[in-house]
């Protein structure tokens, strides 16, 4: 997952993009600290002030997250701690990508590639002078081919390990802050002025894909299959259900820019920025409420998820946030029931954050939405398979008016609705 601070070229940014959200950052902070002790993220000690740029999980134990100044640190319990790696280069490092359990390649300043075959515990500069422009990006498919993007419009390719590389040449020269592969012919990358490009041939030809933006600034992207999410300058949001080949808006009504997103699954995914902004969408984008964080004056920069359900955010000054809930749905027991219930949710009434609790008795694919008095649907909180157990989900009405709600649990041909009431 790409999640990447674009260090010289929004550094003449900054200062711009500090007084244009002040009022946002202020307005934040008053609605964050009315809810602090229900933070769904909390601090993981991190012993750095170093920025960090970017995380990437492999499985639902490992990961790496990097930054300035050659900072490599490594988890294996999940993103519980992280403990700094052997990394000898003085590198700002921006993004990451493994390309198996053991293989890790890491991109930055000055066109830098590293590369790792114990899993990140050690490194050693693989770039062989194609560039030394900035690489923003870098997308793996398997130990040996894969694929880096940056400034000036920089595609460069490898299918040797980065034994080698060779410069590839798109339509365009504005920087390009991320790329993603999804096998090794199709790819994409996105960028400066709302350029997104896409090959179909292992990038022996590039061609523009349709923007719906094109004068925002696209810092990253992210999938879950054939579904993705970009985001960027202004709080701007879009999705693409067909891999790329289509995209359109999806609106976060922040303002904030938004640096790094993680498609968890078809249905939830949660996008980091300015302000220490952290927003998840549970219906496909169409809607995306806050998370609620203890460092909501802490520019976040990348985001990634572990396959089951734990997340970790990185940001400035070392800032390390781990949820095991961003998702909505949270397991409170293992314990087998002997049948599907759906709980009443409590508090109720409330505002604007209740909990629902249900009993799973067998593997199943569970769905549960809300409905407003008029049959609408109004939010799709779980859409997933999930194992036998009790769990519980909770969901923030901060964004609609007072009434009555339904909310509905479907799983396995069971099915049972109960009302609550927002009172605001």
């Amino acid at each position: 997952m790409k999640r990447i601070l674009r260090v010289y070229y929004q550094i003449n940014q900054k200062h711009t993009a500090m007084r244009k959200t002040l009022l946002i950052i202020l307005s934040l902070f008053i609605s964050y600290s009315t809810v602090q002790a229900q933070s769904s993220w909390f601090v993981i000690p991190s012993n750095t002030l170093k920025v960090l740029y970017n995380v990437d999980y492999y499985d639902a134990n490992n990961g790496l997250l990097v930054g300035e100044a050659g900072k490599v640190m490594r988890t294996t319990n999940a993103g519980a701690s992280w403990y700094a790696t052997n990394f000898n280069f003085d590198y700002y490092l921006l993004d990451l990508c493994y390309a198996s359990a053991n293989v890790v390649y890491v991109s930055g300043l000055w066109g830098k590639v590293c590369k790792s075959t114990d899993g990140g515990e050690s490194w050693m500069d693989v770039n062989q002078s194609a560039t030394n422009n900035t690489l923003y990006g870098i997308s793996f498919v398997n130990e040996n081919t894969g694929y880096a993007a940056g400034q000036y419009g920089t595609i460069i390719k490898t299918t040797d390990g980065g034994q080698s590389w060779v410069r590839q040449f798109g339509p365009t020269w504005w920087d390009l802050f991320d790329c993603h592969f999804f096998d090794a012919n199709n790819g994409l990358t996105c960028g400066s002025g709302g350029r997104i490009q896409r090959t179909t041939n292992g990038g022996a030809d590039w061609f523009d894909a349709p923007s719906p933006y094109k004068f925002e600034d696209y810092w990253d992207m992210d999938f879950a299959g054939n579904t993705g999410y970009i985001v960027g300058s202004n709080g701007i949001l879009i999705k693409s259900t067909n891999a790329g080949i289509s995209w359109s808006p999806k609106t976060s009504d922040i303002g904030v820019q938004l640096n790094g997103v993680a498609a968890i699954n078809s249905s939830h995914a949660v996008a980091v920025g300015n302000a220490g902004t952290i927003i998840l969408s549970s219906n496909g984008g169409d809607s995306w409420h806050f998370q609620t964080n203890p460092a909501f004056n802490i520019t976040l920069y990348g985001v990634d998820f572990n396959g089951q359900g734990i997340g970790t955010a990185i940001g400035g000054s070392g800032m390390i946030l781990r949820t095991s809930n961003a998702v909505g749905v949270e397991p409170i027991s293992s314990n087998v029931p002997d049948r599907f219930t759906l709980g009443q949710n409590y508090p109720n009434p409330f505002n604007p954050s209740t909990k629902i609790q249900f009993n799973i008795p067998k593997a199943s694919f569970v769905s549960m939405k809300i409905y407003d008095m008029l049959g609408r649907e109004v939010e799709n909180l779980v859409n997933e398979q999930l194992s036998p157990g009790s769990y519980e989900v909770e969901w923030n009405a901060k964004s609609l008016q007072s009434g009555v709600y339904f909310y509905k649990l479907s799983a396995d041909g069971f099915t049972e609705v109960r009302k609550m009431t927002l009172v605001k």
